[in-house]
């Protein structure tokens, strides 16, 4: 399940996820360790083939989160001499988290600078760890569709920019600062067509049964409503979809 077959590419969406959920950690000198978690099996799934494909010894845990749904968490642990080699097989994409990375494992200083570069599979890893494809209602009844996805690293939020910049796709971002979080940004795509290119852009990239299902109801949704003068009734496909995608959310 590996990203087309391509373990430089997996690394890529691997490092996305990583930057995007994974935490680092250091007790003392002699401990340390990297862990990312998920709640979609699937992903967690291609996270352990790459390790293992790696060479990169893991452990996994499970967890209920308390949620209304009661979801269960899948945390991946990486310890110690493990986790300096995944820091040597992912390095040359960890761009936006890697002084955090090298402070833990002991790396150079100097490797911390690097520049960011624009990595489409990257952004899908950081996409499926932090963002979202949902459609909302407004006050009039209209159905409109949204991918969007929230960080506190300005870097991440710069090279998701960079990337879909490259991409040729619109957003907008807007930041927030709550009273009992940190400060985050918000990268938004929103509009039909500007919503229906990065789909089209993306299709084929994401990983995992769920937002393989989200993206192709998304896109099917787009496609309908476009094909149709404004206005018009949705159809009982359009509402069905609208619901599918809201119960994958919960």
């Amino acid at each position: 399940m590996l990203v087309q077959g391509n373990q430089q590419a997996t690394a890529s969406w691997f490092t996305g996820m990583l930057e995007g959920e994974g935490h680092f950690e250091k007790r003392d000198y002699n401990f340390f360790r990297v862990h990312l978690s998920n709640t979609d099996l699937d992903l967690i799934l291609v996270c352990e083939e790459f390790l293992a494909k790696s060479s990169v010894l893991f452990t996994r845990q499970e967890e209920t989160r308390k949620t209304k749904a009661g979801k269960t968490a899948y945390r991946i642990y990486i310890s110690s001499q493990d986790a300096r080699n995944l820091y040597v097989k992912i390095r040359s994409s960890l761009q936006c988290r890697r002084d955090q990375y090298a402070n833990i494992v002991g790396a150079s200083e100097t490797e911390c600078d690097a520049p960011l570069t624009v990595d489409l599979q990257w952004l899908i890893g950081v996409w499926q760890a932090e963002g979202t494809f949902y459609i909302a209602k407004n006050h009039k009844g209209v159905l409109v569709p949204y991918a969007s996805l929230e960080n506190t690293n300005s870097k991440i939020i710069a090279k998701v920019v960079m990337t879909l910049k490259d991409l040729g796709c619109s957003w907008y971002c807007k930041d927030f600062i709550p009273t009992v979080k940190k400060p985050y940004t918000r990268v938004q795509i929103s509009g039909m067509k500007r919503l229906q290119r990065f789909l089209n852009k993306t299709q084929g990239l994401w990983l995992g049964r769920r937002d393989n299902l989200r993206t192709s109801l998304m896109l099917e949704f787009i496609n309908s409503r476009l094909s149709k003068h404004q206005g018009v009734s949705y159809n009982d496909r359009e509402q069905q979809i609208y619901h599918l995608i809201r119960d994958q959310n919960r």
